[in-house]
């Protein structure tokens, strides 16, 4: 019989809006702080329309993943990762150290086919946070032998 520690975790992955909220409120603070300081008013122009098109690039990248719906990640019992995407296709992910661990964000970087990467960040708002807790305990001691191979960083 299985331990509750073999089991197969299942995480269905959104995009979180606390980190958009993050992203917003940074660029909004860069931008005041530059109009702030003692610059010329063409450079300061140009660094705020700069951070306006980035703010504008990653709220558009938010809300697509947004609307897109959320995703399925799994770690199997073997310690193997598969994705599946919102169109119902699935894929294993080979796991790209190091891992992020810290009780409220958790960031694990994949490899795929083709050699695409995907990174996956957990927050308490975008997963449930017993997944999450299941999910960091894991990493720290995985079961087979394909594992985070590397050191899992944690702050």
């Amino acid at each position: 019989m299985e331990s509750d520690f073999e089991l197969p975790i299942n995480v269905r992955y959104r995009s979180s809006r606390r980190l958009a909220l993050l992203l917003v409120a940074m660029h909004a603070g860069a931008a005041l702080a530059v109009s702030q300081a003692a610059l010329p008013a063409w450079t300061s122009l140009c660094i705020v329309l700069v951070l306006a098109c980035s703010g504008g690039l990653y709220i558009g990248q938010f809300s697509a993943s947004w609307n897109r719906g959320p995703v399925e990640l799994t770690l199997t019992a073997a310690d193997q990762w598969l994705v599946k995407s919102a169109d119902g296709t699935r894929q294993e992910l080979q796991p790209m150290p190091p891992a992020f661990v810290h009780p409220w964000l958790l960031i694990l970087r994949f490899k795929g086919s083709g050699n695409a990467r995907q990174t996956f960040l957990f927050t308490p708002d975008n997963c449930d946070a017993d997944l999450l807790r299941r999910l960091r305990v894991r990493l720290a001691f995985p079961v087979g032998r394909s594992g985070i191979s590397g050191p899992v960083s944690s702050s």
